[in-house]
Formats: C-alpha cells, structure tokens, sequence
C-alpha cells in the first residue's frame, strides 16, 4: 500500500495573552467559608423575621458591611473602577468601599465568574480589593446562612466598617493571608498600550491535492 503523499504547511497561531487569567489561590477555603458563614447568620434572621412574620425587623449592623448577590457586588467594585470622575481627594480609600470578593467559582458557570478577576485588579488601581475564590459547595451554605437562594454565594466585604461586630477580625486575618489579583498583561496594557496580535506559524503536514483532469 503506498504511502500518502504529504507537503509541509505552515499553519497560522494567534497568541492571545488577554485571555489569561489566574486565581489567588486559597489554601484554606472551608475555614474561610465557615467564618463568612457565620459572619452573615444575622441576616439570615432578619430575611427570615420578615418573611415568616410580615414585620419590620431591626436590621444587622454586619449588612453595613457587606454586599449579598451578583448584581450588588458587581455594581459596588464597578463604581469603585469609575475613577474619571472623582477628585483627588476622593480617590482615597473610601469608608464604603468593597476590599474582599468572595466568589463560590466552582459552584456558578465561568460566565458568571469570569470578570471577577479583571474587574478586582482594576478597582485594585487605587486601593486593593481582594478576591477569595470559595470551595464547591460554599454557594449553597452562603444562601442558607443569608435566607436567600438567589445571592449565588457572591459576597463583597467592607472592611473598612463594621471591625467590631464578632468574626469580623478573624475572618480578616484569614483574608489578608490570600494574595492579590495579579494579571501582567493588565499592568502592561496601563504602562505602554495594548500590543499588536502575536501570530505565529506552526509548522506541520497535510495531505497533498491530487491535480484533477482538466475538462475541454
């Protein structure tokens, strides 16, 4: 059986570094999950005081502190990256500004958890917002201790308030053990301008056309 002919082609690659993306990594996730947990239990009694019994309740000192939910927290550290229209003054660290995203990564689709880290390093610019990815499972553990199925485990922490309600400091010091986003091409991109595509050629075979029979 003859072998098929083959020829050497050169086959396009477009080098993408926009796309990579890491993680802090988190060595103690379930303790960290734990003490968010518990750290958020009063809200879970608010929520569930005025559900059941149709009353105003007094409302937990720790929902000063924190934002509970997807759209919540993506506003609160968008607006904190919306820089262009404050002073200078204004650009210190504010009392009400969100410093840790907790994000269950492994219990929501990527699509819902991809901007966290770009969005983070950005708000990072002028003061560092931390993002703590939580271990599978902490979604739903989340929900239970805030009564709220539809928070996605997604959590942002002011830790300029709130550092006498209980937990609150062990939690930190927990926090502050995980490093910050860290993504070279966005301190790239902020000093010299995005970079032209990187398109390189990868050198393979394929099979060789065979000449057809030319018609009259």
């Amino acid at each position: 059986m003859a072998l098929e002919k083959r020829a050497t082609v050169f086959r396009p690659v477009l080098d993408n570094p926009y796309t990579k993306v890491e993680w802090p990594s988190v060595s103690d996730g379930e303790k960290l999950t734990e003490l968010l947990c518990a750290l958020l239990e009063p809200v879970g009694v608010y929520n569930e005081i005025k559900k059941k019994h149709n009353q105003d309740a007094k409302r937990p000192k720790v929902l000063e502190s924190v934002t509970i939910g997807f759209n919540s927290t993506t506003k609160a550290v968008e607006d904190q990256v919306d820089i262009s229209r404050k002073s200078d003054k204004e650009l210190e660290r504010q009392h009400d500004d969100v410093s840790v995203v907790f994000v269950p990564r492994s219990d929501i689709a990527p699509v819902l958890s991809g901007h966290f880290p770009v969005l983070c390093a950005v708000a990072s610019i002028r003061a560092p917002v931390k993002l703590i990815q939580l271990p599978k499972g902490s979604l739903s553990r989340i929900a239970n201790a805030v009564g709220d199925d539809s928070c996605m485990g997604i959590v942002g922490l002011r830790t300029g308030e709130g550092t006498d309600i209980e937990g609150f400091k062990e939690l930190s010091d927990l926090v502050n053990q995980v490093a910050q986003v860290n993504i070279p091409w966005l301190r790239s991109i902020m000093s010299t301008g995005f970079k032209k595509p990187n398109i390189k050629g990868l050198k393979t075979t394929a099979p060789m056309k065979k000449g057809g029979k030319k018609k009259n």
